[in-house]
């Protein structure tokens, strides 16, 4: 199978949105961080930097899925129960990314580029 080459001047970022109560609300959001701590919010991802450590908790009263980028150490805590039923806090280390999904009443990893401590 072939494959053509694409300039990235040619890519077009295409922005999702979703209609709640008749009013159009963005579906992806994204946020850079950059501090000690942090609760997560309605966004879907959170790019950590520029600070030595950062704790983070995942907030599943406002989000169910968020993707965690790190450029520095992070703590990651669930708000409610264990992630993977399993662990109360996790660490990232410089340069993972690591993606959670809230199901039931606890948040799992659902996706993670290995780099992690737990």
């Amino acid at each position: 199978m072939l494959f053509n080459m694409v300039n990235r001047k040619d890519i077009v970022k295409i922005q999702t949105q979703k209609v709640v109560h008749h009013e159009v609300k963005s579906k992806t959001s994204a946020k850079i961080i950059s501090t000690e701590n942090y609760i997560t919010g309605e966004e879907n991802l959170v790019v950590v930097k520029d600070v030595k450590n950062c704790n983070l908790i995942l907030n599943s009263e406002v989000n169910n899925k968020i993707t965690i980028k790190s450029l520095t150490n992070v703590t990651i805590k669930p708000d409610k129960n264990l992630i993977d039923e399993e662990w109360e806090e996790m660490l990232v280390e410089r340069g993972a990314c690591v993606q959670f999904f809230f199901v039931g009443d606890s948040w799992y990893i659902i996706s993670s580029d290995g780099i992690k401590l737990m």
